[in-house]
């Protein structure tokens, strides 16, 4: 998922991918243990779902992902955390509040 590694929120700010290897890292889980389920739901558009396997089994960032806008856009709280984590100058790396 080319878009996730690059797509930054904020101007000059960290990519999706930079701040979710913190806060994967941050939950016991490993960055490159990370596999994509990725589905299309119409030509463009995808679901994209990294899963982390940590100790407890795993967890699930999801986000959907506009390729011909390069849009990026997080579904789930997890996925949204990683771009408050982005957005919100007050959160800690690896804080998920």
């Amino acid at each position: 998922m080319g878009i996730l590694r690059n797509f930054r929120p904020v101007k000059d700010g960290p990519s999706v991918w930079e701040k979710l290897s913190v806060l994967v890292t941050g939950e016991g889980g490993s960055i490159s243990a990370v596999s994509w389920e990725v589905k299309t739901k119409k030509p463009g558009v995808y679901s994209a779902v990294a899963v982390v396997p940590v100790s407890e089994g795993e967890i699930k960032y999801t986000f959907s992902v506009n390729s011909a806008k390069n849009i990026v856009m997080p579904v789930d709280a997890r996925a949204k955390g990683v771009f408050k984590a982005i957005t919100d100058p007050d959160i800690a790396d690896g804080a998920m509040r």
